[in-house]
């Protein structure tokens, strides 16, 4: 992929500047400043750690209406970009976007990490999904590409480990679960095309909670078979609900491991909830 071929292709269709990201919180800062000079649409060529750095940039900016993203898939996973309906190809996806008049508000999350508050556009990921990301270094995504994603999943999925966990759901009661993962999705797809949430629109004002509860090997992967096909399992350990606002909270002495959009840490306390704001978004006609 050769980065000069991307740019020749947009200037060719717009003649709009380029700013090259060389650090994290470029892209942030780009963005910002781009939205508060008064810029209607912004290109984003990056994967989902870019889009969500420019999504912060918006954040950031004072002015309103903010400008309109028009992403372009040079990411690994670029799972965001996949429930957009955007082509997966960057030369489809320039075309399309280009020609395309058609926005939608995408959703955001306001996460909450111990007392740390972030956003989410795509996924929060806690219990096992969650450590996929721990065997993701930078080497492997390097070396392994789109394949580092299976590589992870396999090497998870043969040491299952159940999370002890509290969860309150849109304020109800607390309940407490052992729980091999826990989804609260934005979008449908996340670790490089992994239908997480059948059904899940970006742009709908819900999140999908999607939770698979202790069980065999087995029958944990008869859960994952169905999933893969894009259809809610009917299984015992699986539940998938529309809500606004989850709160899960570690039972016993370690932290729970969770990916923001790809983003892992841990942490005892994680609160995620429907953003009251959100960022228009370019699709395909």
């Amino acid at each position: 992929m050769d980065p000069q071929r991307i740019v020749d292709e947009i200037h060719s269709r717009n003649g709009c500047p380029v700013r090259t990201t060389s650090e994290a919180g470029d892209a942030r800062r780009f963005a910002r400043e781009a939205a508060e000079a008064g810029t209607e649409v912004i290109w984003v060529a990056g994967g989902d750690g870019t889009l969500h750095e420019v999504v912060l940039g918006l954040r950031d900016a004072t002015t309103d209406p903010r400008p309109v993203l028009q992403p372009l898939p040079l990411g690994t996973g670029n799972d965001l970009i996949r429930s957009l309906e955007i082509p997966l190809d960057w030369a489809e996806a320039v075309a399309a976007l280009a020609e395309s008049s058609r926005s939608v508000a995408l959703n955001l999350m306001d996460v909450t990490l111990d007392g740390e508050t972030r956003v989410g556009m795509n996924a929060v990921i806690v219990g096992n999904g969650g450590r996929v990301g721990e065997v993701l270094d930078a080497e492997g995504k390097s070396w392994w590409g789109p394949l580092a994603y299976l590589r992870a999943g396999v090497e998870v999925a043969l040491e299952l480990e159940p999370q002890s966990m509290e969860l309150t759901v849109d304020g109800g009661e607390p309940r407490e679960e052992r729980v091999l993962n826990v989804v609260v999705a934005n979008g449908r797809y996340a670790g490089h095309g992994i239908p997480i949430a059948p059904g899940a629109e970006p742009d709908d004002d819900v999140l999908e909670l999607v939770t698979v509860t202790d069980t065999t090997l087995p029958e944990a992967l008869r859960v994952v078979s169905s999933l893969l096909a894009e259809r809610d399992p009917e299984h015992d350990a699986y539940r998938h609900q529309a809500v606004t606002s989850v709160t899960l909270r570690a039972v016993g002495p370690d932290p729970l491991p969770v990916s923001v959009d790809g983003e892992n840490t841990e942490a005892r306390r994680i609160q995620v909830s429907l953003a009251t704001d959100r960022v228009s978004v370019r699709v395909p006609e």
